[in-house]
């Protein structure tokens, strides 16, 4: 059965709704010619991501890609109000691959003003912290800006990093590579307007097994982290095969404090809350904004909020990664088809060895493109930039 666009998307392509949900998010209402201009990209979006379901893998990342292109073209002609004709006509980024790249060394540049800076700048405002209320009980969200454009002037890609950094394929890319996946899973908890106590957890694969182990297994997360620097270590626990890292947003005196109150336990395990607790009542303990020293989280299909690692300390919307590896890959096919069909094919001779080892998680990464990249900019459309204040707060 063919998969089309879901139904929330084909309803934007309506000027009426379309005005109405950009008023919502925005406050403002675009006139006629923005919005028809915005449906217009978003229809044609559609029907390139329809075509790429029917189309044989050796023309599918073109077609996805130009989807992607129109849907990016929507979304920032409505998020910045201005018309189509304002949209600059190119793509703001090169193919700078060797000539017999293989697959996972596809390597791309970001220069200029094209439409992939018009869209990450449009995303990146948008890119969110999620976090749990524990007041409330409920799931509440805060803007937490990605990089700017400026920011990924000159910087160079591989279509490895990129992978890497995708949520949805970090089993298959750890399976392929042999190394880890450069995202990880946490959670966050805000706990209440009195201390401005938040939460985060980190549960990783690398086991505690001493005092040694657990302290290499934190400063490698600080170091694919860095903004962890910043948080205060309150608990690690380790079982059969993960442990746990929970953090708070406690001042650097704070922590220091609550670091020297002898937090070690058996194997390795570590625990400061009876510390926190007393440092709370006799108000020593004081806590920082949570959300000034945390950097955006994706949002899981299922488990939850996770943690993408910054490249080269910069940290990229994931809907831009999405973006720069289907460049990659329609690029492939249109300039370097010989390596594209050689991957597809599978084979192997003493002057040309196989390029396949990395084709099933392409093969994913185009799939999940089709099924996250669509929903997601509806999502972006009705989004409103929110930081944590007293409204958020109390709902």
């Amino acid at each position: 059965m063919i998969r089309t666009v879901g139904y929330d998307s084909k309803f934007l392509e309506s000027t009426d709704n379309l005005k109405r949900v950009v008023k919502k998010s925005l406050g403002r209402e675009p006139n006629s010619e923005v919005a028809r201009g915005a449906t217009v990209c978003l229809q044609n979006g559609r029907l390139y991501f329809e075509a790429a379901e029917k189309s044989p893998m050796e023309i599918k990342p073109l077609l996805i890609f130009y989807g992607i292109v129109n849907y990016s073209k929507g979304l920032a002609i409505a998020l910045n109000l201005k018309g189509i004709e304002t949209l600059p006509q190119t793509h703001g980024l090169r193919d700078i691959s060797e000539q017999n790249s293989k697959l996972e060394e596809l390597k791309v540049k970001s220069e200029g003003n094209g439409t992939f800076q018009r869209f990450n700048d449009s995303v990146c405002k948008l890119d969110c912290v999620e976090y749990k209320n524990n007041r409330l009980n409920r799931y509440d969200y805060i803007t937490v800006l990605a990089a700017e454009s400026s920011s990924l002037e000159n910087r160079e890609l591989t279509l490895k990093d990129i992978l890497a950094r995708i949520h949805r394929l970090a089993p298959l890319y750890s399976t392929t590579f042999c190394e880890d996946a450069k995202t990880i899973r946490c959670d966050i908890s805000y706990s209440d307007r009195q201390h401005g106590l938040a939460e985060l957890r980190i549960a990783t694969g690398k086991i505690i097994n001493d005092t040694e182990s657990r302290i290499r297994i934190i400063d490698n997360l600080k170091a694919r982290y860095p903004f962890l620097e910043k948080w205060c270590l309150i608990e690690a626990r380790g079982d059969l095969d993960h442990s746990v890292f929970n953090f708070m947003n406690f001042d650097e005196s704070s922590c220091a404090a609550i670091s020297d109150k002898g937090g070690e336990r058996e194997n390795g395990q570590y625990n400061v809350g009876s510390s926190i607790t007393m440092g709370l009542r006799s108000k020593q303990c004081k806590c920082v904004n949570f959300w000034d020293i945390i950097q955006p989280t994706g949002e899981g299909p299922e488990n939850g909020p996770y943690l993408i690692e910054p490249f080269d300390s910069i940290c990229i919307s994931e809907l831009s990664l999405y973006y720069l590896g289907m460049f990659l890959l329609s690029s492939l096919v249109r300039y370097r088809p010989q390596i594209w069909m050689h991957s597809l094919s599978r084979l192997a001779t003493s002057d040309l060895p196989s390029d396949d080892a990395a084709l099933a998680l392409i093969e994913k990464f185009l799939e999940d493109t089709l099924n996250v990249f669509p929903s997601a900019i509806v999502k972006a459309m009705s989004m409103k930039p929110k930081r944590l204040d007293e409204s958020v707060i109390s709902g």
